[in-house]
């Protein structure tokens, strides 16, 4: 690994070069063009390291989920090099069943040949839609490697280091309200309520889907330009048909930052090929 040249910057813009983006201009352009995010609905959040999206529309009317029970539909570039862009699911709260004895696949990306063997060894094969979450959907995609793509484990599922929140936690919020089982990962889900201000007396907290009610999810990835291999970051939305439960938050697809007094250092990521060097950032 190699230090790169120190910049001087606020940290949010220093995630934002560590995303791959050229500036907050570039990162903004992606978010409007693959998601019609305008520049106003886009908040950083400090307390967990992600991206709030203030987005209000209706998951329902989305052509892919709409009237289907627990059916996933994944979404492809058209690029030769085929890369996975999105997964929807619908769940319908009274016919939410477990398939407990499907076997859990955990391939690798669909696209995982257009990175150097030696430099896969730097990521996770992350998914869209959390293997556990697949016991609740009766039709998942036939191509499994479509719900794969090459994730970092602080990104993934890393708790209790560093500051980020990983998708873990959104994974767990959704999987808490379609079963009976106890919320895992309670603490970090805690600290989640805490910055969405969603207090122990909202109906939000620890919500459970009612059977007369729907949940609708998408997870999708954001690439910095179309020749990346790997996603900048990935994008959850969550919302129930009682509008209880409504998340919109991209996080980022990154290593862990090294504090050095005014200074981070972060491992940057070459999206295009996956390789890794160090850069350092000196904070205002």
């Amino acid at each position: 690994m190699e230090i790169g040249r120190v910049m001087v910057v606020e940290f949010v813009d220093a995630l934002i070069d560590q995303m791959g983006f050229r500036d907050a201009e570039h990162f903004y352009e992606c978010l409007a063009e693959q998601f019609i995010i305008k520049n106003d609905q886009v908040k950083y959040n400090s307390g967990v390291r992600w991206f709030i999206i203030d987005d209000d529309k209706d998951l329902s009317t989305d052509s892919s989920i709409n009237k289907n029970d627990s059916i996933a539909f994944s979404n492809l570039t058209d690029s030769l090099v085929k890369k996975p862009l999105s997964i929807s699911v619908l769940f319908y709260g009274n016919s939410t069943r477990s398939y407990k004895d499907r076997k859990k696949k955990n391939p690798n990306p669909i696209n995982q040949t257009s990175i150097q063997k030696k430099e896969r060894k730097n990521f996770e094969s992350g998914h869209l839609i959390a293997s556990d979450l697949f016991e609740y959907i009766y039709s998942p995609p036939t191509d499994m490697r479509e719900n794969m793509f090459f994730q970092t484990s602080y990104s993934n599922r890393s708790i209790g280091y560093g500051d980020m929140l990983p998708q873990r936690i959104i994974e767990c919020i959704v999987e808490y309200a379609l079963n009976n089982r106890n919320m895992r990962e309670s603490k970090s889900v805690e600290k989640f309520y805490q910055v969405m201000n969603i207090s122990k007396f909202s109906s939000a907290y620890y919500y459970r889907l009612p059977s007369e009610q729907h949940l609708w999810y998408k997870v999708s990835l954001l690439y910095a330009n179309k020749e990346n291999n790997i996603a900048s970051a990935v994008y959850m939305q969550c919302r129930t048909s009682d509008n209880v439960l409504n998340f919109n938050v991209l996080i980022p697809n990154i290593f862990c930052e090294k504090k050095q007094n005014s200074s981070i250092i972060f491992p940057k990521i070459d999206y295009q090929t996956g390789k890794v060097f160090e850069k350092k950032y000196e904070l205002k």
